[in-house]
């Protein structure tokens, strides 16, 4: 037994010290070491002849004693610039036709003395209008800004130089980088949005602020502070109890003996000498074991966070980000959450006017941005409803004359708004403002995420796993699978999967009436899943549970009548419900092992997970319950996607997958349980490759979407 607890302890320290290397490693800036995603030409300044730097020009152009580029043997090249008339500008500058999107330009700068009152100047231009941050800095220092790009392959000038201060002195740039960001910058950071439709393009943050990259120190800021502080102690607390409560327990189908009793009834038997101290001194070793337990998941929670917070830019290694909508569906899940919180209603059309126009309805990163409308435009009068067309690049309404744009006319989302009414319940009561929206919303599905891990370990530890087997499978999920990086996802995809974990933990402990609860609410967030309620019922019927089932068909009922009347109070029809993308067969679509999609690709773990749901299918063991319940709507599931041939679309991954990577986690375990030596070793093999792609795709999310599974580990 010590000997088991010691192999599952080294495999859990196998899984988290990479884990935590990379997040240490990921709380802190690292500086560049090569131009590789620099969008700069000569960024590095190695190349050139006589004293001109390739690539690089001076403005205005000078005597060239005023412009040097020193590239000393056994140095790091370097421009400088000496400023020898009081009023005067100069710049380097190089020009680069750049798409629309967030940019980060950073250099290292060094000014002549303290006392210099000229700095050194970062410079970005664009259509004859240009902003400029200044430092004085005089020990090389990093220099940083972030600027938006609204119009698609504008020409942006960026100059590294000396403003028209009062006074003279010298300033030296090297490593000049310029870099695409796929987020959007920390609110502190220093940033300017060019193209707004004003005379004038505004600063979005501090114009004078001379802080501009921001470290870890701001996360440890957030992280330890009196609130933040109160919150871990209380988190602390409930983890502990809820564990030594889950072990204190009888699994649901454990047997009334001497392992399945109590502790604490064990501890309060007084019939024999002695028992009384033996049973307090076991409660208190099993509350220290919880404690340890609750520990890591509190570490668990921060690790999310700070995923949520941190993303990888080839080249000029972690920045500091705020939590924001990357591409998809996320954008119009979050147009769907404004105008609830502000408007109260589902008619989306002046919402997508407003965010082409600079909203922020859409998120920071598609301000401008003149986005496809994911709706359906219903006419109140006809009760006729259609979708948009999109050609061209841009979408376009339908050309019908009832849709045309009247008072009897607006546009409803045309996805299922449970995900968005969801998040907009869970942050109304902060009254929140438009600008904290997208983190507020972010920091909710941060701890939606969380759940995910903690519910996968307390079904395990209630289905009869030791603490260390249970951990492994939260691990599996949180560590080796995507289910990282839709932590920071604005899709609904985290949501579902636990509603899931929940609704199967319910069924283990026999509660059918909050079994049907929880799988009514996966229903509600994506239709088609209501697959699951179905096959619960069946398999409770083929238990012979016939009352149970007929709980559950009631309540799956009423929920499916209550969605119907919805659907057709929004649309004027039952028809629009989700289902139509499963109901429209497309060419196959391998979702096992497409190179960018598939769940055996990211995460190849769960072929022990789907063997293990397969052998279970015609088993009516009372060990297999669990993986009987899965094996059926997992089957159909996948046969679903595979004949359908629908895609999760423009996203990270297996996304149709990661409701189901909770599942696949405790079915992974639960079949090396009974597993020989090589299928341990090989599943271990899988498990740390999947890490490899996890922990990478989770940091360089926003730049992965319909990429292969080690694009983010070439990035890293």
């Amino acid at each position: 037994m010590a000997t088991s607890c010691n192999i599952r302890v080294r495999a859990c320290g196998a899984i988290a010290y990479p884990i935590l290397l990379l997040l240490l490693l990921a709380s802190c800036n690292s500086r560049p070491t090569s131009d590789s995603g620099n969008l700069l030409l000569n960024g590095r300044l190695v190349a050139g002849a006589g004293s001109k730097p390739d690539r690089w020009r001076t403005t205005p152009d000078r005597e060239s004693g005023v412009f040097e580029w020193r590239h000393e043997k056994g140095e790091l090249p370097e421009l400088r610039i000496i400023k020898t008339k009081d009023g005067d500008e100069s710049y380097w500058v190089q020009t680069v036709n750049l798409g629309a999107g967030w940019y980060y330009l950073t250099a290292e700068v060094l000014t002549g003395a303290h006392d210099q009152q000229t700095p050194a100047a970062l410079r970005v231009g664009e259509a004859g209008v240009s902003w400029a941050l200044r430092l004085n800095a005089p020990t090389w220092t990093r220099l940083g800004l972030y600027f938006k790009v609204r119009r698609p392959q504008d020409a942006v000038e960026i100059g590294c130089g000396v403003p028209d201060w009062p006074g003279t002195g010298i300033a030296s740039f090297r490593d000049v980088s310029l870099f695409r960001i796929y987020s959007v910058p920390p609110s502190s950071a220093d940033q300017f949005d060019f193209g707004l439709g004003r005379p004038h393009p505004r600063p979005v943050s501090r114009p004078d602020s001379r802080v501009v990259v921001e470290t870890s120190s701001s996360l440890l800021k957030e992280l330890a502070n009196f609130r933040s502080a109160v919150e871990g102690v209380l988190l602390l607390a409930l983890l502990t109890v809820l564990d030594w409560l889950l072990a204190s327990r009888p699994g649901p189908s454990a047997p009334a003996s001497c392992e399945g009793q109590s502790l604490r009834s064990r501890g309060t038997d007084r019939s024999a000498p002695g028992t009384y101290a033996q049973g307090a001194a076991l409660v208190g070793h099993d509350l220290w074991r919880s404690a340890g337990v609750a520990l890591f998941f509190s570490l668990v929670f921060v690790l999310i966070w700070l995923v949520t917070r941190l993303e990888f830019i080839p080249g000029t290694g972690f920045l500091v980000v705020a939590p924001g909508a990357v591409g998809g569906d996320e954008p119009h899940y979050l147009i769907t959450i404004n105008r609830l919180l502000f408007h109260h209603d589902f008619q989306l059309q002046d919402e997508y006017e407003s965010v082409a126009r600079g909203g922020l309805e859409a998120g920071a990163r598609f301000q401008g941005v003149q986005l496809d409308h994911h709706t359906a435009v219903v006419n109140r009068r006809t009760g006729h409803y259609a979708f948009g067309i999109g050609y061209g690049g841009l979408w376009h309404r339908n050309p019908a004359p009832e849709f045309a744009p009247s008072p009897d006319v607006y546009e409803t989302p045309a996805h299922p708004v449970a995900f968005p009414a969801l998040m907009a319940l869970a942050i109304a009561p902060f009254h929140p403002a438009i600008t904290d929206v997208e983190t507020d919303v972010g920091f909710v599905l941060a701890l939606i995420s969380f759940l995910g891990p903690l519910t996968t370990y307390c079904l395990a530890r209630r289905i009869g796993m030791g603490r260390g087997s249970a951990i492994l499978a939260a691990l599996l999920l949180v560590a080796a699978s995507p289910w990282l990086a839709y932590s920071r996802a604005y899709f609904r995809e985290s949501t579902i999967g636990v509603s899931l974990i929940l609704a199967l933990w319910a069924l283990m402990e026999d509660r059918p009436l909050l079994a049907a609860l929880a799988t009514a609410g996966v229903a509600i967030l994506r239709p088609p899943l209501g697959l699951v309620g179905a096959c619960f019922i069946f398999d409770q019927v083929r238990e012979g549970r016939r009352q149970d089932a007929i709980k559950m068909a009631l309540v799956l009922g009423l929920f499916a009548l209550v969605i119907l009347a919805f659907n057709y109070w929004l649309h004027k029809t039952v028809a629009h419900l989700g289902f139509g993308s499963f109901l429209k067969i497309n060419q196959p679509y391998d979702t096992f092992l497409d190179s960018a999609h598939g769940i055996l690709t990211f995460a190849p773990w769960t072929l022990f997970g789907f063997g293990a749901v397969a052998r279970s299918l015609g088993s009516f063991s009372p060990d297999s319950r669990l993986l009987r319940y899965i094996a059926v709507p997992v089957a159909l599931y996948a046969v679903a996607l595979t004949a359908c041939g629908f895609g999760p679309g423009y996203c990270y991954g297996p996304r149709y997958w990661v409701p189901f990577l909770p599942w696949l986690a405790i079915a992974t375990m639960l079949a090396m349980r009974t597993a020989s030596r090589p299928a341990r070793v090989a599943c271990a093999l899988l498990v740390l490759f999947s890490v490899a792609i996890a922990v990478p795709g989770a940091l360089c999310y926003p730049q992965l979407f319909a990429k292969s599974p080690l694009a983010g580990w070439r990035r890293l």
